[in-house]
C-alpha cells in the first residue's frame, strides 16, 4: 500500500467537510477530504498540498493531478466563483486573490500558487476528486480544531493495491 502526504495549503483550523456551508463539499459531491477555517484579514500564501501536475489554476481554486486516476482539488472560500454578465470569472482580477504561478506544469509539495487575503472568515477545502479509476482514499491525520501551519501534514492519500 502506497501513501502520499497531503500538506496544509495555508494556515487555518482543521474542520470536517461536513461543516462547510456549501453542499457540494459538505455532502461529498466533490470528493472526500478536509477543510480549514481561515480567519478574515489574514494573508495566506497558498501552496500545493502534494507533488503532481498543476492541471488547473484559477484565482479561487487549483487542481493537482497525482496520477492518471487521482487529482486533488484545493478550493479557496465559499461562493468565490462569481459570474459576470459575460460568464467570465470575476475573481481572476479580484484583489482578494493573486496568482503566483501558471498551470499545465509539474509542481512540488509546498510550492506557492496563490496569495489570498479573505475579507471575511472563510474556508479552504482539499478534496480527492471523484474518478472511476481511483484506488485512493483520504485519511485525515490532523485533529479537528487543530491550528495548522502551511506545509504541515494534515492527511494521507492512501492508495489501495489493485491485486
Amino acid at each position: 500500500m502506497k501513501s502520499v502526504p497531503l500538506l496544509a495549503p495555508c494556515q487555518g483550523q482543521i474542520a470536517s467537510l461536513k461543516e462547510v456551508p456549501d453542499q457540494a463539499f459538505s455532502l461529498g459531491l466533490l470528493g472526500s477530504g478536509i477543510a480549514l477555517k481561515i480567519p478574515a484579514g489574514s494573508t495566506n500564501l497558498c501552496v500545493t498540498p502534494c507533488d503532481g501536475q498543476l492541471q488547473a489554476l484559477m484565482a479561487h481554486a487549483f487542481v493537482v493531478e497525482i496520477d492518471s486516476s487521482n487529482s486533488i482539488l484545493v478550493h479557496l472560500g465559499v461562493d468565490t466563483y462569481r459570474q459576470t454578465s459575460d460568464d467570465e470569472a470575476a475573481t481572476d482580477s479580484d484583489p482578494e486573490f493573486s496568482l503566483l504561478s501558471e498551470e499545465k506544469r509539474s509542481v512540488q509539495a509546498g510550492e506557492e500558487l496563490i496569495r489570498w487575503s479573505p475579507r471575511e472568515d472563510s474556508w479552504l477545502m482539499i478534496t480527492l476528486l471523484p474518478s472511476d479509476g481511483s484506488n485512493a482514499q483520504v485519511k485525515i491525520t490532523a485533529d479537528e480544531g487543530q491550528i495548522v501551519e502551511p506545509i504541515q501534514t494534515v492527511a494521507q492519500l492512501i492508495f489501495q493495491s489493485s491485486c
